[in-house]
């Protein structure tokens, strides 16, 4: 069985990813189907599977984003308008940096489990890390952010 942190997790690395609550509710579920499979014959969890599967979801789903909606079923008003820094940073950064700064930082997903999951090295992970991080720090030092 999945555990509650895990599809907690899933939920919100699709919703920070796409910022769009139908597709995030959608993927969210494709990939948690998936997971329960996994889990079934494998038994145990392991966060590396979680971040292979949402990044095969996200690859797919992501030809279908649309902007976030004004209101948000899963963050409400405040919150919805205190992520302009992270819009922002969604489209200046490359997918890679995008995506390795979400799953480290903001969902805690260990480097290691990120490099097994997709398939890389942690130095790699790493890398991505470091230049989405400073992208990030400096859209948030901007005064025009």
């Amino acid at each position: 069985m999945v555990s509650q942190d895990s599809v907690q997790t899933t939920i919100l690395f699709f919703f920070y990813s796409f910022l769009n609550d139908d597709l995030a509710i959608a993927a969210s579920a494709k990939t948690l189907q998936r997971w329960r499979r996994i889990l079934k014959s494998r038994g145990a969890e392991d966060l590396a599977d979680m971040v292979r599967l949402s990044f095969a979801v996200w690859k797919k789903s992501k030809k279908t984003n649309v902007p976030v909606a004004f209101e948000s079923q899963i963050c409400n008003s405040e919150i919805m308008g205190s992520l302009a820094g992270w819009r922002d940073f969604k489209k200046q950064s490359t997918d890679e940096e995008f995506l390795t700064v979400l799953w480290s930082t903001v969902l805690k997903v260990p480097e290691e489990k990120i490099a097994r999951g997709l398939n890389i090295s942690v130095g790699t992970v790493r890398y991505r890390l470091g230049k989405g991080l400073k992208k990030l720090g400096d859209l948030l030092e901007s005064p025009y952010a």
